[in-house]
C-alpha cells in the first residue's frame, strides 16, 4: 500500500513538474523586435520662385520712326545743312528726299504777318500732306523760348527746325516772312516774300502738285 501510495505521489509531482515548467515556458512572451516607424519622406526645403526675366519692352509702346528715304540719283540739293528741331532731333537736306515738295517759311514772334499765317500754314500741311507737300519753320536760335510759346498757342504742329547761314543764299532778303519752295530732288523753286492767305498758298501748292 505505500509503494502503491508512493509510486503515485511520485507520479503526481512529476505531473506537478512538467506544468511548472511548462508554466514558466510560456510566461515569457517571446517580444518582436521594437517596431521601428518608417522614416519619413525628406521633403527638400522650398525654394523661392525666381520670376522668369521679362524681355525688355521699354519702347513697346512707342511707335517706331519710319526709315528715312534715300535720295535717289538725282538728288543735287541746293542747300547742304544740319540742324537741329526744338525737340533736339537732328535734320539734314535728306528730308527734301521724302516728299514731293517742301514749304520752308522763314518766321518769328514778333512778326504779326509770320504769326497772322501760320494757322493757314498749319491748315495747308494737314490737307496737303497726302498730296506730297511739307512744311517746315524755320526760327532764331535767340527766339527759341518765345517761338515756341507761340507755336504752343496756335496749335501748329508742323517741325520748326533752328535757322542756319546754309539757308543765306535763298532766304537772308532782309525781311520776313520769307518762304522757299523745293522739289524732292533738292532743287529750290522759288522764293517767296511776304505773308499769304490760305487761297494764295493753295494756288501756289496746286501749280507745284499738280
Amino acid at each position: 500500500m505505500k509503494k502503491t501510495i508512493s509510486s503515485r505521489a511520485a507520479a503526481i509531482l512529476a505531473v506537478l513538474i512538467l506544468c511548472l515548467a511548462l508554466l514558466v515556458g510560456c510566461g515569457g512572451k517571446a517580444q518582436s523586435p521594437a517596431e521601428t516607424p518608417a522614416e519619413p519622406a525628406v521633403t527638400p526645403a522650398r525654394q523661392e520662385e525666381t520670376p522668369a526675366e521679362q524681355p525688355d519692352n521699354t519702347s513697346a509702346d512707342q511707335p517706331a520712326e519710319p526709315p528715312a528715304a534715300t535720295p535717289g540719283e538725282n538728288f543735287a540739293p541746293d542747300i547742304l545743312f544740319t540742324t537741329v528741331d526744338m525737340g533736339g532731333n537732328t535734320w539734314t537736306e535728306a528730308c527734301f528726299a521724302e516728299h514731293k515738295l517742301t514749304m520752308l517759311n522763314l518766321w518769328a514772334y514778333w512778326c504779326g504777318p509770320c504769326v497772322g499765317e501760320m494757322p493757314d500754314l498749319q491748315k495747308l500741311s494737314e490737307e496737303y500732306a497726302d498730296a506730297g507737300l511739307q512744311i517746315i519753320g524755320l526760327y532764331d536760335e535767340s527766339d527759341e523760348a518765345e517761338d515756341r510759346e507761340t507755336l504752343a498757342q496756335l496749335g501748329v504742329t508742323y517741325p520748326c527746325l533752328r535757322y542756319t547761314s546754309s539757308f543765306d543764299p535763298y532766304m537772308d532778303t532782309g525781311y520776313i516772312p520769307v518762304t522757299i519752295f523745293v522739289d524732292s530732288d533738292g532743287k529750290v523753286l522759288s522764293t517767296e516774300g511776304g505773308s499769304r492767305s490760305y487761297a494764295e498758298w493753295a494756288e501756289i501748292l496746286d501749280g507745284y502738285l499738280k
